[in-house]
């Protein structure tokens, strides 16, 4: 989408002032929800049902994914047209990496929403769901953070809420939750705070990790010991298009995260140039994932930069109207 050239105007003092005066005056705080889905977890993947060009599909959730992507699979098996005048830079967990085509997707649809004219980068994405059929791609953060995102996965369902002129956003939920300050990045990452042992540490909210990852320089921080390395288990794992990494499994004695505390806790430790050399992630101690979250219900309000949590069970039902209302 191109940058639209706007002419300068100008306008007098007070008339700019009774202006913004009338805007406030009518500025409203209301949201409502625009779409209702299951979900599945399987692999430690979080499952939702989409559509591409029309044609049924299975995509993986994935907060920890800016930008939302197509498998190569599924962009020959749906004759998806390439743009091979232009590439994109994507990276994560192993390094940075080059997705060389990007697909022109004419619809993909989620939940009922429709967003036309896409154009998402093609990689290489071979997980399956549990009938062994191949997942379509990635839903990433370039989707989900236009909404508030209602993310039951221990209740299998994923709402997503249009919200507007709210300097805050609580979860519509019966049960009551205390926000958790996070920072959002350009890259629409959610980064959360955690300790692990005796160390502060920030991560990003990662549904498309299986555990929980950190660098090596935060899990020194924390505790970890060029020893206790060298009698940890040696780990191999691969991250976006199946770059390889090699790191630890290294077990904390406790780590406090969204108000719960977790024990022995077995932590993957993955050597800190593989998260640092993907720009988007720098400052970022490591990836809290699917393993840490499974029996969570989260909020993440995108918009006023909030996260709510609440227990498998918690938050389940609606205050007020479950489709829309104003607070």
């Amino acid at each position: 989408m191109g940058v639209w050239g706007l002419r300068p105007q100008r306008v007098q003092g007070r008339a700019l002032a009774f202006l913004l005066f009338s805007c406030a005056a009518h500025a409203t705080c209301s949201t409502h929800r625009v779409a209702d889905l299951p979900l599945t977890v399987w692999d430690q993947k979080i499952l939702v049902a989409v559509s591409l060009n029309g044609s049924p599909e299975t995509m993986a959730l994935d907060t920890g994914a800016g930008i939302t992507a197509i498998s190569t699979e599924a962009a020959g098996r749906l004759n998806i047209p390439h743009d091979f005048d232009h590439h994109v830079e994507i990276g994560g967990v192993g390094g940075a990496n080059s997705a060389l085509f990007m697909a022109q997707l004419d619809t993909l649809e989620v939940g009922g929403l429709h967003f036309a004219h896409q154009a998402l980068p093609i990689i290489d994405f071979p997980l399956r769901d549990s009938a062994g059929r191949p997942l379509a791609g990635l839903l990433g953060a370039d989707v989900l953070s236009r909404y508030d995102v209602d993310l039951d996965i221990a209740g299998g369902r994923m709402a997503l809420w249009q919200t507007s002129g709210c300097d805050t956003s609580p979860p519509p939920w019966d049960a009551n939750a205390d926000p958790l300050p996070v920072e959002i990045d350009e890259g629409h990452h959610i980064l959360v705070p955690l300790r692990v042992d005796d160390a502060k540490l920030t991560a990003v909210l990662d549904t498309g990790a299986g555990g929980l990852d950190l660098t090596l320089r935060a899990g020194m921080r924390a505790g970890a010991t060029d020893d206790a390395l060298d009698r940890d288990p040696v780990i191999h794992g691969s991250g976006v298009n199946n770059r390889g990494w090699t790191g630890h499994m290294h077990r904390f004695h406790t780590v406090l995260f969204g108000g719960r505390t977790l024990t022995d806790v077995w932590t993957a430790l993955v050597p800190s140039t593989d998260i640092a050399s993907y720009n988007a992630l720098i400052g970022s101690d490591g990836l809290v994932g699917m393993r840490v979250m499974r029996d969570m219900h989260l909020w993440i309000s995108y918009g006023t930069r909030s996260l709510y949590i609440a227990p498998a069970g918690g938050g389940r039902g609606y205050k007020g109207s479950p489709s829309f209302g104003e607070r």
